[in-house]
């Protein structure tokens, strides 16, 4: 990924407490498992997983480390990914806990100079950000049909059909069904290519038969999903001199 991006997290969260339980999602792109220890990783998970942009994902990938007031500080950020050959590392904050605290915010700028300039881009996403994103909601009704798979056979004929150009997912269950009857994918297969990326949809609306997709086109990209926000940008002056 352009760091030293390791794909085996480099330190294992617990959770703490019920307020914010631990878990994982199951990644089609990465194959593994990936964890997280909030609401709001989890949100950032399922956009990473659903943003056809996002080629690689890790969490808890890279140590870093950066002089903060004289002293050496670690810092481990909870994801970085991969979109269009730019390594993106992510630290996920609710907006109370970061807003409100201008030596985390300084601290996190720090770290951020530092893993910059090793090409990477260092971005925090807050809860309200990535709520806030317009197809949020249609994301994560797609996002569970991606562990849905299909035969290789069954993946060519919808692809066939698609390369055509954009259709609803009715009128394609419907040519499907003629052209291979009772071998004709189920729904949620077809879907489950569209949470994958093989197919590109759009998240304007409900998830279902009504859903358009298209041909994956990496000269026609969808917009991304992931928010940017650098720490620098929300530094008061008189902090900024310090960092």
């Amino acid at each position: 990924m352009g760091l030293d991006i390791s794909d085996t997290p480099l330190r294992r969260e617990v959770r703490r407490g019920n307020r914010n339980p631990a878990g994982h999602i199951l990644s089609a792109k990465m194959g593994r498992k990936l964890q997280y220890i909030s609401p709001n990783e989890r949100a950032f998970l399922i956009l990473a997983e659903i943003d056809a942009n996002v080629i690689r994902i890790a969490d808890r990938p890279l140590e870093s480390c950066a002089k903060v007031d004289g002293r050496t500080d670690l810092h481990y950020p909870d994801y970085a990914v991969l979109i269009g050959g730019v390594t993106e590392v992510h630290e996920v904050k609710s907006d109370d806990i970061y807003l409100g605290d201008q030596t985390l915010i300084r601290r996190l700028a720090l770290h951020a100079r530092s893993i910059e300039a090793s090409g990477a881009v260092y971005s925090v996403a807050l809860r309200s950000e990535l709520m806030a994103e317009p197809r949020y909601e249609w994301a994560t009704r797609l996002w569970p049909f991606s562990t849905h798979r299909i035969e290789r056979e069954s993946a060519n004929a919808v692809l066939m059909i698609v390369q055509r150009g954009p259709i609803r997912v009715a009128d394609l269950m419907r040519r499907l069904s003629e052209g291979l009857g009772a071998k004709a994918p189920t729904r949620g297969a077809v879907l489950g290519m569209a949470a994958r990326g093989e197919i590109f949809c759009d998240l304007d609306g409900p998830i279902g038969i009504e859903t358009v997709v298209r041909p994956f086109d990496p000269a026609a990209m969808p917009d991304r999903l992931l928010p940017i926000r650098r720490p620098i940008d929300d530094l008061l002056d008189r902090y900024k001199v310090a960092a």
